[in-house]
């Protein structure tokens, strides 16, 4: 039976507040609304090609964890040094149909999970694997409840790797790997911005998790292994803006809340406004309820008609898909957003509704920078299985050991019109510090060293680094986290 723990922790933190009116207040809008989310290529699909069937099985049977998911315990902390890994193995090796799940979903299209209490199977919803939208059945919450077995189902994958390597099963733990890769780059497709940060925060660490199983096992791992990743495994998951797409299902459900509260008139409800967008308002800080729902009562009696807040909420996203598809140093993403010059009364029920779907791009950066990091130290791997030592210069890998395209750093300062935006590599001669969170770590002399600039878009010498880019450069090669733990800062 799926556990209470699973519901715990994570999940109290991805709820979002969205007012208190019945189902019967909703009506059409809200259909609509479920029926538009759930025509989407990533839930529209046949059983077959879905993947969260098989997934949410097999963790609706998955027996308890060794320790709580949580800060302390989850992917980035599981590994085969780690003071509990006895008992975290065992609960890998006792749980083989998760295990099967995830290696199945390689071959889904997409997840295929609906949206809506009432569209997913009883199983499921029973077991709180579930996207309740708000206004439906009398929800006072849009609750992403599934997201708490999403990370339940990484760390679990993260130990199998890791357990699965130890055997000697290289061949296994790579495939169980990027099959895991794989199934967290389907729940990047999810519609919403919560879901898709949190989805891409995910498949970037454990692109991180494959980049350290490298460095740990690269005794094992044949040339040939090395080479499918580079050329292969770890480009098919595609984050780039033409294949990972922008969310839209908060500006579907925003609609349907605006629609919810304007009158026949097309104006704005003073009662609805205020039982809606007070209660939003006020989520984070419930004893100023009162006085947030008094404000929205008053804010109904200047704000705009429906047409022009559909009109408004229609050029925001505009505006969004626009600098989402552009490249990421162009000057336009500077400027203001639509969303950032959107007043905040006459406009409040579009500006209250909505994710601000701009913080996602440096999410995607990072992602995009891991994946092909990940490629080209596979690139750099491979060659050190050949010739017992790392290459030179960086241009020694292409080809023969991973494309050239994968050297591409997404925070380069280069021109919009040049085309080769690669990483910063050098071969270290002398030991070399770099400043992390865990403390001062050194990469040894004889070193291949590959990271990428951060989104300072600087050459900082990768003398600091951070997993996201935010403080110096993000040093993909050799991986922070085990050099930290080689080197005793970390258990």
């Amino acid at each position: 039976m799926l556990k209470s723990w699973l519901q715990s922790g994570l999940i109290a933190g991805l709820v979002l507040f969205m007012g208190s009116m019945g189902g019967s207040a909703w009506g059409a809008p809200l259909d609509d609304a479920i029926r538009q989310l759930n025509a989407h290529s990533s839930v529209a699909v046949t059983a077959e090609h879905a993947s969260y069937r098989a997934v949410f099985d097999a963790v609706i049977e998955l027996s308890e964890p060794p320790l709580p998911i949580g800060p302390s315990f989850n992917l980035t902390t599981i590994h085969a040094k780690m003071p509990e890994w006895s008992k975290v193995s065992a609960w890998a090796e006792a749980n083989p149909k998760l295990a099967s799940a995830i290696l199945a979903a390689r071959d889904a299209v997409a997840t295929g999970m609906p949206y809506g209490v009432s569209a997913i199977e009883s199983k499921y919803r029973d077991a709180g694997l579930y996207v309740g939208l708000v206004g439906e059945e009398g929800r006072s919450t849009t609750n992403f409840a599934y997201l708490g077995a999403v990370d339940l189902v990484a760390a679990y994958a993260t130990a199998e790797t890791y357990r699965l390597f130890e055997a000697g099963r290289t061949d296994d733990a790579l495939r169980l790997s990027v099959a895991h890769l794989v199934l967290l780059r389907q729940f990047c497709d999810r519609q919403f911005t919560l879901e898709k940060k949190f989805a891409i925060r995910l498949l970037t660490e454990a692109l991180g998790n494959l980049c350290d199983q490298m460095y740990v096992y690269l005794p094992t791992i044949t040339r040939e292994q090395f080479y499918d990743l580079a050329w292969w495994e770890i480009l098919s998951l595609r984050p780039e803006p033409g294949r990972l797409e922008m969310p839209e299902g908060d500006r579907v459900l925003a609609e349907s809340i605006l629609r919810s509260t304007f009158d026949a008139d097309d104006q704005a409800d003073t009662e609805k406004f205020a039982e809606v967008y007070g209660p939003i308002q006020a989520r984070d800080e419930p004893l100023t309820r009162f006085g947030a729902v008094k404000r929205w009562a008053w804010i109904a009696t200047v704000h705009v008609s429906l047409e022009e807040a559909l009109h408004k909420l229609t050029t925001v996203y505009d505006d969004w898909w626009r600098r989402w598809r552009i490249k990421d140093n162009d000057p336009v993403l500077d400027l203001p957003t639509a969303f950032d010059k959107t007043n905040a009364i006459r406009y409040g029920a579009v500006v209250l509704t909505l994710e601000d779907v701009e913080s996602l791009f440096e999410i995607r950066n990072e992602l995009i920078a891991a994946v092909n990091g990940t490629a080209m130290a596979a690139g750099l791997c491979g060659y050190v299985k050949v010739f017992e030592q790392y290459p030179p210069d960086v241009e020694r890998v292409y080809a023969q050991f991973c494309r050239k395209l994968s050297d591409s750093d997404p925070w380069h300062p280069g021109q919009l019109d040049v085309a080769y935006r690669p990483f910063k590599y050098r071969f270290v001669s002398s030991r070399h510090a770099v400043d992390t969170v865990y403390g001062r770590v050194w990469v040894e002399k004889n070193t291949g060293l590959l990271y990428a600039r951060g989104t300072d878009r600087e050459d900082n010498l990768a003398e600091s680094h951070a997993f996201d880019g935010a403080q110096g450069d993000m040093v993909i090669w050799p991986p922070i986290k085990a050099l930290a733990r080689e080197q005793g800062l970390v258990p």
